[in-house]
């Protein structure tokens, strides 16, 4: 499978140079293009249409949970629903999400590409990308617990974050070499990608892009 005709989207630049980097670093992997729809609402308009469009030969959706992943697991799987694909792939059930991740296999006759369905961070977990991020963290970086213990310091009048993880992710970034880029840490090893949230994730774009 080519960059041609593979495509995973994302609703975010941050999301775009995660997967990226963690796809260089890994090595070994097929090849495939990366569509930044800057927004969630954005990725989930294009999805059926170009899950419909004959163009791809597989095609990944990589989205956030938010507050509720099974929410928005079945918001997806409702999509592909009302686009006719019952019946025609073996479509999983609202209520069976894969915490590893999901692969929809392909059928070709009808038309239908090779679907991939990632809801960040695990597939399980509320949240998003900096959860996923943060479970990268090595267990003895020692900028970590100093990162995570200034956001917690400052007084809550003074907040101007709502999500206190991902403030802290930040923290940890701003130190870098590069900050504020998530992908160039991994680049850099200062991530660890042999945790099992990111096999998981590597193993789902395995199945999701390679060879038919």
């Amino acid at each position: 499978m080519s960059i041609a005709d593979s495509v995973l989207l994302v609703e975010g630049k941050n999301d775009e140079h995660v997967v990226s980097h963690i796809c260089k670093r890994k090595g070994g992997m097929s090849e495939f293009k990366i569509d930044n729809k800057t927004g969630i609402d954005n990725v989930l308009k294009v999805f059926p249409l170009e899950v419909k469009s004959e163009r791809w030969k597989a095609i990944g959706i990589l989205v956030d949970a938010d507050d509720d992943a099974e929410c928005r697991w079945r918001e997806i799987i409702q999509i592909l629903e009302k686009e006719g694909l019952q019946g025609k792939v073996q479509l999983p059930k609202a209520e069976e999400f894969d915490p590893e991740g999901t692969i929809i296999y392909e059928n070709r006759q009808a038309g239908i590409p090779r679907i991939g369905i990632w809801i960040m961070p695990n597939n399980e977990a509320s949240g998003g990308l900096e959860d996923f991020i943060a479970a990268m963290m090595p267990s003895n970086d020692p900028v970590w617990p100093l990162s995570k213990g200034y956001i917690e310091s400052i007084p809550e009048d003074d907040r101007k974050f709502n999500n206190i993880l991902k403030a802290q992710v930040y923290a940890w970034l701003a130190t870098r070499k590069k900050p504020p880029l998530a992908g160039l840490a991994i680049k850099e090893k200062e991530l660890d990608i042999e945790g099992e949230i990111c096999r998981n994730f590597i193993v789902w774009i395995r199945k999701l892009f390679g060879e038919l």
